[in-house]
């Protein structure tokens, strides 16, 4: 069963489809069903079998999955300089062949919760993989994508994925039949190439394979395969130990992983304090234009020999004949920021260096011929995509949209807004405070409301991409309050005011798990509870 159904209120994502469904009429896809209610029917059981009869899949095309951790969207372009080197001409050349959407956004700004909700439809305060202080186990109640594909329609599943979220006990990969840690696209020959000999090649197959070499820290060296024990040389102590200030902590810590596993042997100490607060707002209190600079240009090399380790899995898959009536999907689970908004990094918050990620996608019709997808989509999109191209319906409770008929350029397609949600806990901000973070993004509007539960306090940003694609201009600064009078359309005004009211609802209910997560706090708001937005079907 879906988590959805043993819920009492409605959640927020089903909100939004409620609210999307209402205005618009039914979304243009089939592919989300409705909200689980305590009691109702539902297709499939806890391991993705079908509790009643279900049509078959029209057909059974393979699904290969790339998820290359940490990459923003704007390695990727849709219409690149004339004479203008690209970062990533493989990402490039398989746009061109295939399919790119060039407003792709992530469910959250950090792998753990992105990852979760990309495999299951529910958006990280639905499935509560959330935290990043404690991680968090998936509900075994949660069916899967993965589970529905392998028990109701017969394909393999394997995940080669890198990273400690992917640990057994965080239940994220639950579906999934066969696969390993610690991979990395430097081994797809022998990994991959192992499960390639003894699958069954009468079936169809979900592959997914997840890397963290375009990770900080950054560039080829940093991300040696096999994996192997490192030994921390005694001058690298030395030479560790003379490191003072923050910035120069900072740009150690993102270019070196050695320094980097001497410092996290220092939980607790004040350089760790340093770093974590540099790259919060360091860039702010005391910006180092060069310093910035120098870790992009290390990440971009890094982005670069990533691009070509994709080259090389694609021949070695090619070779072994595992492209052959395949989509290939390749996305990232969040971007990476470089000061853009005052931080470094990535997770904490929703700015679109963080949330804007790449979507490529090549296959068969109608996954060919160098399309451009416009229009915002949700990487929590992309299975539900999958599952309306083959005839398959999605795991109950997901709330993705298929955007499958934004590939007919001969007709509108109008779609939802997209969410994207982040919880930044003390130890990721390096201080004392909780942030809870949501946004709703749509091709012109971008809409930010953050519950601070240390000072007591909501705060709302506006932003026009038309105007201001790059977020730079707050339209709501500096009161933090929505401004009366934008030309909203009724969709996204009615998703914002869902996003707003579940803010408002998250930061006065004394849960188990709100006060877990933000402390004795929770509930003292100042301020008013502000008067819902003014939408309506005749506002343009």
């Amino acid at each position: 069963m879906s988590i959805l159904r043993a819920r009492g209120p409605v959640p927020f994502a089903a909100t939004i489809l409620l609210v999307f469904a209402s205005s618009c009429g039914e979304p243009p896809a089939p592919a989300a069903s409705p909200p689980t209610e305590a009691g109702s029917v539902l297709r499939y059981d806890a391991n993705g079998r079908p509790t009643a009869p279900l049509p078959a899949a029209r057909r059974r095309p393979n699904l290969l999955v790339i998820l290359l951790d940490t990459l923003r969207g704007d390695m990727v372009q849709a219409q690149p300089v004339p004479g203008e080197a690209v970062a990533m001409p493989t990402l490039q050349r398989l746009a061109a062949e295939g399919a790119l959407a060039t407003s792709a956004i992530a469910p959250a700004s950090w792998t753990l919760p992105s990852i979760t909700s990309f495999l299951t439809g529910l958006p990280p305060s639905e499935h509560s993989v959330d935290d990043p202080e404690r991680s968090g186990r998936l509900p075994g109640e949660v069916t899967t994508f993965a589970e529905v594909l392998a028990n109701t329609h017969g394909y393999e599943t394997a995940a080669f994925v890198d990273g400690p979220f992917f640990a057994r006990d965080s239940n994220m990969l639950q579906g999934f039949q066969d696969g390993a840690p610690g991979f990395a696209l430097q081994g797809t020959a022998a990994v991959v190439g192992r499960w390639a000999e003894k699958r069954d090649a009468s079936k169809p197959f979900f592959l997914l394979l997840h890397t963290m070499e375009a990770h900080d820290p950054y560039g080829a060296a940093n991300h040696p395969w096999p994996l192997r024990p490192r030994n921390v040389r005694a001058d690298l102590r030395t030479r560790w130990g003379a490191l003072k200030e923050p910035w120069d902590i900072t740009r150690a810590y993102l270019q070196d992983i050695h320094v980097r596993e001497l410092l996290e042997q220092e939980r607790g100490r004040p350089r760790l304090r340093q770093l974590v607060q540099c790259m919060n707002d360091g860039c702010e209190v005391d910006p180092r234009p060069d310093v910035l600079e120098e870790l992009k240009a290390s990440y971009l090399e890094g982005v670069r020999w990533v691009d070509g380790l994709v080259a090389q899995t694609l021949d070695t898959l090619a070779a072994r004949g595992l492209l052959e009536n395949t989509l290939v999907v390749i996305s990232s689970d969040h971007g990476e920021a470089f000061g853009e908004h005052g931080m470094l990094g990535h997770g904490r918050r929703l700015d679109r260096e963080l949330v804007h990620v790449p979507l490529v996608m090549r296959g068969p019709a109608p996954f060919h011929g160098g399309k451009v997808i416009e229009g915002v989509v949700g990487l929590i999109d992309v299975l539900p995509t999958f599952f309306d191209w083959i005839g398959a319906l999605p795991p109950d409770g997901s709330t993705g949209h298929s955007f499958l008929r934004q590939f007919d350029a001969e007709k509108m397609v109008i779609r939802p807004p997209v969410a994207t949600e982040v919880l930044a806990t003390p130890s990721t901000l390096g201080s004392d405070r909780a942030l809870l973070r949501r946004a709703i993004v749509s091709a012109r509007w971008k809409y930010v409301v953050t519950y601070d539960s240390t000072e007591g306090t909501v705060t709302e940003s506006v932003f026009d991409l038309l105007a201001d694609p790059l977020e730079q201009n707050d339209l709501a600064a500096p009161a933090g309050v929505m401004p009366a009078g934008l030309p909203f359309d009724e969709v996204f005004c009615r998703a914002a005011e869902a996003v707003r009211e579940r803010i408002w609802h998250d930061a006065t209910t004394t849960s188990e798990r709100g006060l877990t997560i933000y402390g004795p706090n929770i509930g003292r708001l100042s301020g008013a509870r502000p008067e819902p937005l003014p939408c309506s079907s005749d506002r343009r």
